[in-house]
């Protein structure tokens, strides 16, 4: 997109394949690895922190 003095104007359009998402399985290296590193942000208190919302 491109700024004009009318306002934004699309460009380019790129017309790619999506190919679907598939989800690891929980065995999986992604899977396991994503647990690790989940683990280990929050060991070390970063990462955002999910809150409870009052009712």
């Amino acid at each position: 997109m491109v700024r004009t003095d009318q306002g934004r104007r699309i460009t380019a359009i790129h017309n790619g394949r999506v190919r679907p998402v598939t989800v690891p399985a929980p065995d999986a290296l992604p899977s396991r690895m994503s647990r690790l590193m989940t683990r280990t942000a929050r060991r070390l208190g970063i990462g955002h922190q999910h809150t409870a919302t009052p009712s």
